[in-house]
């Protein structure tokens, strides 16, 4: 794959308090990685030189200041500076609201250069949702905060694997408030946005499955009636027509 072929990836630095960075670090010393795309981390360059002392790696972290000044050398780590990671008094393990206002600004700055074409993709690392929500960002994930940055209100988490890819109906809540979020209405729209999404990733006709909230979906009503009451899987197919 040529230089000009490879994608140039935002990679942002996660929470700095936490293993975000060291993992950032350890990921992009692969060959098998650089092969492939352009990293460029967006974060605080002196907690990845820290990072990299901390994995026992000695790449070279060099600050640019636009997508377009990205490096292909596998020993160097682009890095966009926000230089945003209070230089006394900040602790690396602790949760606080330094930390997780920097994990914003780190998003908030790669959803910028995605959505101006500087680069193509974002791959997020850890944040501490704790943090996030110390420092008044109150999200309650990646998910909700990319869909608030890109104006997007109708969203859904899709995870990947292979050739299987699932979306939830409830994310970040408690179990029994994702009980209380199994309605009809929210059930067809995350498969309406399961569909779509899996006709912008090539697959026109995709065949999706409606898993059950109860065990065996219920067996009839002997472990539930859920399944029974909220015929959703019908309603979408109409509304997929």
């Amino acid at each position: 794959m040529t230089r000009s072929a490879k994608p140039i990836l935002a990679v942002t630095m996660g929470d700095p308090a936490g293993t975000g960075p060291e993992l950032i670090i350890k990921a992009l010393a692969r060959p098998e990685l650089r092969a492939v795309c352009r990293p460029v981390m967006v974060g605080d360059a002196r907690m990845l030189v820290e990072a990299a002392a901390i994995v026992c790696l000695n790449p070279e972290i060099r600050k640019i200041s636009s997508p377009s000044a990205v490096s292909d050398d596998p020993g160097v780590i682009p890095v966009i500076d926000l230089d945003n990671v209070p230089h006394r008094g900040f602790e690396r393990r602790k949760a606080s609201p330094a930390g997780g206002h920097a994990t914003y600004e780190y998003i908030c700055r790669a959803v910028e250069f995605a959505k101006s074409g500087n680069m193509q993709a974002i791959v997020t690392s850890a944040i501490n949702k704790a943090a996030l929500h110390a420092a008044g960002h109150h999200y309650d994930g990646h998910t909700e905060l990319l869909a608030a940055l890109c104006g997007t209100p109708k969203i859904t988490m899709m995870l990947a694997a292979g050739k299987l890819r699932v979306c939830h109906v409830s994310t970040h809540v408690s179990l029994a408030e994702a009980i209380k979020r199994v309605r009809a209405d929210r059930i067809v729209s995350v498969i309406q946005l399961a569909r779509d999404g899996m006709r912008e990733l090539g697959v026109e006709a995709p065949r999706i499955a409606v898993a059950g909230l109860n065990p065996h979906a219920g067996e009839g009503g002997l472990f539930g009636d859920e399944e029974i009451r909220q015929p959703s899987s019908k309603r979408a197919r109409s509304a997929s027509m």
